[in-house]
This record gives structure tokens, C-alpha cells and sequence, in this order.
């Protein structure tokens, strides 16, 4: 009887466990089915698609600028000035001037965004959601110490040279790249980062996924 007992006991533990083994499955690919996107399989960030956050300081006369394409955007400035544009695709130069030069963070949401560019700032971090339609990303000549991108499967450019990069956060940033198979054009550049003089500078990550690294030390 009680060898009875002991085998019902294990039947129903090995099927707990059958069951505990699909759900990991299943929640680790979309419909259950074999994951092929080739970034990052666990978004970085909690923000949601089509969404930009950036944090950073103003130049010293208060005033802030990039430029992006999407069908539609909106800005919420950080200082309860919210902006709503629909753009239709069309390339737009954003600016809003503050009454002082204080931190900020500017969340922007977007829907099918192409590009973005905030260049020569004064950005500290910045983070994006899944962008499934970004193709160009361009943050350079800031002061970069934090960036973090979830998905953006259409990426075929990123420039984020002359910051402040270590070289774990650039390894992250190569291990969230999509492979490219194509012949397009796909580069990032990460000249003129602290971490590309570090010992565990690791480039190959995103040269073996097909893409064009411009850093110091070809």
C-alpha cells in the first residue's frame, strides 16, 4: 500500500513539473513559438513601446533640441509642458526652452519613430523601449553614462561616439544589437568612449552579429 502511495506521489510531482517546464517555454517565446528576434530576449527598461527617455541638463541659455520622424510624437518636457505633433513621417527639429539649466528627464512617446538624433547636448542617460520601426540612432557628443535599448530589430545605425561609456555598459549595448543578414548598411560607432580602453571591451559581440564597429582601436 504504501509503495502505491509513494508512486502516486511521484506521478503527480513529475507532472507539476512537466507542466512548470511548458510554461517557461511558453512564456520565453511569443505563441510558443521559437524566438527569433536576436537581441536581447528580456527587455532592460520598463518602458513601453514607441517610448524615449532621456535625462540630461540643458545648454546654459535653457534650451533643448532634437530631431526625429514618426507618424506621431509626444513630448512631455519634464516641466508640465506636453507637446502632441503627428508628423506623418516626415524628419522634425523639436526645441523648448526651461528657466534654468536643472536636470531633466523628457519622456517622449512615438509611433512608428524612424530616427532620432540629440546630438551635441548635454544628455546624461537614455533609455528606449521596443522600437520595432527605428532604423537610425544618433546620441553622440554628449555625456552618455547610461544607455539602454530594449528591442529595435530595424536598427541599422547607431552612433553614440564621444560620450562617456564604460566598457559594460557598450558590451550590453553590442549584446541588445539585431544580427544583420543583409547587405545594408549597419554600423555603430563608438569612438571616443572611456570603456574602449578597458580590458573588457568586447566589439567581436556585435562584429559577429554582422555589424560595422568605428571605434579607437582598429
Amino acid at each position: 500500500m504504501k509503495k502505491i502511495k509513494l508512486f502516486t506521489l511521484l506521478s503527480v510531482l513529475n507532472l507539476l513539473l512537466v507542466a512548470c517546464i511548458q510554461v517557461i517555454v511558453e512564456d520565453g517565446n511569443e505563441n510558443g513559438k521559437e524566438n527569433t528576434n536576436s537581441s536581447s530576449s528580456s527587455n532592460s527598461n520598463n518602458l513601453k513601446t514607441g517610448q524615449v527617455e532621456i535625462k540630461g541638463y540643458p545648454f546654459s541659455s535653457g534650451v533643448i533640441s532634437f530631431t526625429a520622424a514618426a507618424k506621431k510624437i509626444t513630448i512631455d518636457w519634464g516641466d508640465d509642458v506636453i507637446e502632441e505633433i503627428t508628423l506623418n513621417g516626415v524628419e522634425r527639429t523639436f526645441t523648448h526652452k526651461y528657466p534654468n539649466s536643472n536636470i531633466i528627464k523628457i519622456l517622449i512617446n512615438t509611433e512608428n519613430m524612424t530616427s532620432i538624433s540629440y546630438n551635441w547636448s548635454n544628455a546624461h542617460e537614455a533609455r528606449f523601449g521596443d522600437c520595432p520601426n527605428l532604423e537610425v540612432i544618433e546620441i553622440n557628443h554628449n555625456n552618455l553614462t547610461v544607455f539602454d535599448l530594449n528591442r529595435a530589430n530595424n536598427l541599422i545605425e547607431l552612433n553614440i561616439g564621444h560620450n562617456k561609456l564604460k566598457a559594460e555598459v557598450l558590451n550590453k549595448i553590442f549584446e541588445s544589437l539585431p544580427t544583420r543578414t543583409t547587405y545594408s548598411k549597419r554600423e555603430i560607432n563608438v569612438y571616443n568612449n572611456p570603456g574602449e580602453s578597458e580590458s573588457d571591451f568586447h566589439p567581436e559581440i556585435a562584429i559577429r552579429k554582422g555589424w560595422i564597429v568605428t571605434h579607437m582601436y582598429l
